[in-house]
């Protein structure tokens, strides 16, 4: 795992992905490469730009630094007041470029830290659908052997025996609407 001393360090140095199942996909025969900048620490190509900035004013300001060494401004009270005012304005302008920046990298850390939060509520939502998947398939499982069983168990009746079983119930059936019939007959005549 990388350390860095600062977060600037980490401005750079993205990695590269070969999309090679995109360029099968399209049928191209050139090598597609995806440069993913989103891994800069404010998720942008602009980290770079930004940190070139700072870099770029840090070196302006040494090379101005280095003017007030050199004889020709050092004897000159004009120049070396311009020099310092010069230095004044850079530091300035590195203070609010640093500033700006740390604010950028605040405010992802804070939008990073919202997508984590998002990511947690998707992994629940999708833990308790496994669940429930799960408990589907249990019970499906368990249904499919019930059916499996039943179903055994009439394959084992012989034809025989089920037409003798279904025939008898036919006839106690057709008794009982017999039995049933004469009772009411003669109900309905006592009542006429």
């Amino acid at each position: 795992m990388n350390v860095y001393e600062s977060i600037q360090e980490m401005i750079g140095g993205t990695p590269l992905v070969r999309l090679s199942g995109y360029g099968r996909k399209k049928k191209l025969k050139a090598e597609i490469l995806a440069k993913l900048e989103y891994l800069n620490p404010a998720g942008s190509v602009k980290d770079r730009v930004a940190l070139y900035m700072l870099q770029d004013a840090e070196k302006n300001r040494d090379r101005i630094k280095g003017m007030l060494n050199e004889t020709q401004y050092a004897n000159d009270d004009d120049a070396v007041k311009m020099i310092n005012q010069l230095l004044t304005d850079i530091d300035v302008e590195i203070a609010v470029k640093r500033e700006n920046m740390q604010k950028t990298f605040s405010n992802n850390i804070t939008n990073v830290q919202q997508y984590i939060k998002e990511v947690s509520a998707m992994q629940s939502d999708v833990g308790s659908r496994m669940t429930k998947l799960e408990m589907i398939q249990t019970r499906v499982k368990e249904q499919r052997a019930t059916f499996k069983e039943l179903k055994s168990q009439n394959e084992d009746v012989e034809s025989e025996v089920a037409i003798t079983e279904f025939n008898e119930a036919n006839l106690v059936y057709n008794s009982a609407l017999a039995a049933t019939g004469n009772v009411l007959k003669q109900t309905l005549l006592d009542y006429l």
